[in-house]
């Protein structure tokens, strides 16, 4: 399954260089699964045009729950990702 979602640019750089390999997504509108792919839409809340045009595909290679609450909160799950775009040039 492929999921569109928006991403703060805080969060989507360090995915895009690589150094970020664990997303956290709520899962009350939509679960996740192993091989599922998150097509990934930098956005900046707040502007009058939120979406910046950068996207990511990345997919989900470990789903982890934790229904106790003790270490995730309910509903959320952490997603192991591996990117599946390659990563954009380097800035001149």
């Amino acid at each position: 399954m492929v999921h569109l979602l928006k991403i703060w640019p805080e969060y989507f750089q360090p995915i895009l260089s690589g150094a970020k390999t664990v997303e956290l997504r709520s899962e009350t509108d939509r679960t996740f699964a192993v091989g599922d792919v998150l097509r990934l839409c930098e956005y900046v809340p707040g502007t009058a045009s939120p979406y910046t045009g950068r996207t990511c595909a990345v997919r989900v290679t470990h789903v982890l729950r934790d229904p106790t609450g003790r270490w995730l909160a309910p509903h959320v799950a952490a997603l192991s990702i591996q990117r599946l775009t390659p990563p954009p040039p380097a800035d001149s």
